[in-house]
């Protein structure tokens, strides 16, 4: 399923707020089979949500858009795909009763503004938001799905988790995909690519994907399988096969820490370890201590 991504937001392109969002979906959406394409950002601005959308509608299979669609006047995302989809709002009272439920214990008074966000757009399944105010919008057209969410980060992964990923699934039999991570150190990412050439041409071979995600003293292999947990095997195979021609570079799988794993091989070996550091501020030290079991040898 090819999926992309519409963030609205003034506050997203001017720096004042970081788009996690966009990096949370891309992992969570991947790891259930779900490609983002594409992403674009762009301004609480009926013409720029517009233009998006027909841009989105014909490429996708999945839009998600992000944001707009709180209380204020800035938020017009619900407007503006009511607008789109030609439909019209209604008032749900299901979600008008829960809006008032939630004003009632928070002990707040509630405001015009916020009976409107019980207004939804009449074609569209409304997402029920157990976590705030604004509701999600689920929208199908021309073989399409739009999925309107919140833009509070908590808000959007809750929905995406409890109802858009299990919605999906259930629909459209999505598998998710399988990956795994090989960490190493000690080698730069040119030459590593150029002493395992031989084995990344049998990973394409094998239908398998290869990324490279190189940071400062470190380099990460991913591998990832459309096949999902059935091509875990080959992945692992793959890997033993680095870990062997290279056991100078390879240090763990995954999130493992260079650190931690350092530290199980003074434990294993019964060595032990002392700093004494100046420009590094304790720096050393403090990234050993974060582990259990550091003060067995340091």
């Amino acid at each position: 399923m090819k999926a992309g991504v519409i963030n609205i937001g003034d506050e997203l392109l001017i720096g004042q707020t970081v788009n996690t969002n966009l990096t949370w979906l891309g992992k969570n959406l991947g790891d259930v089979g779900i490609s983002i394409y594409k992403s674009t950002t762009i301004l609480d601005e009926e013409d720029e949500i517009i233009a998006a959308l027909d841009d989105y509608m014909q490429e996708a299979d999945l839009i998600i858009i992000t944001g707009g669609l709180g209380p204020t006047n800035d938020d017009i995302t619900k407007e503006t795909l009511t607008q789109y989809f030609e439909t019209e709002l209604v008032l749900n009272q299901q979600v008008l009763a829960r809006i008032e439920s939630y004003f009632s214990a928070m002990q707040k008074e509630m405001l015009p503004s916020n009976v409107q966000q019980a207004m939804l757009p009449k074609d569209a399944l409304v997402i029920d938001n157990q976590h705030g105010t604004a509701s999600g919008m689920w929208f199908e057209r021309n073989g399409k799905v739009i999925i309107s969410l919140p833009g509070v980060p908590y808000e959007m992964k809750a929905l995406v988790i409890e109802e858009i990923i299990p919605r999906l699934k259930s629909s459209y039999g999505i598998k998710g995909k399988y990956h795994q991570t090989i960490m190493l150190q000690g080698i730069g990412e040119s030459f590593l690519a150029e002493k395992i050439h031989d084995w990344e041409q049998r990973i394409y071979e094998d239908q398998l994907h290869l990324a490279y995600l190189p940071s400062t003293g470190l380099i990460k292999l991913r591998l990832t399988a459309d096949k999902g947990i059935e091509d875990a095997a080959k992945i692992n195979r793959y890997f033993k096969e680095l870990e062997h021609r290279f056991p100078e570079y390879v240090y763990g799988y995954n999130e493992a820490n260079i650190f931690n794993e350092v530290g199980k091989l003074f434990i294993a070996r019964n060595l032990t370890l002392g700093t004494v550091e100046s420009c590094t501020g304790g720096g050393i030290a403090n990234a050993f201590i974060q582990f259990p079991g550091t003060s067995s040898f340091f």
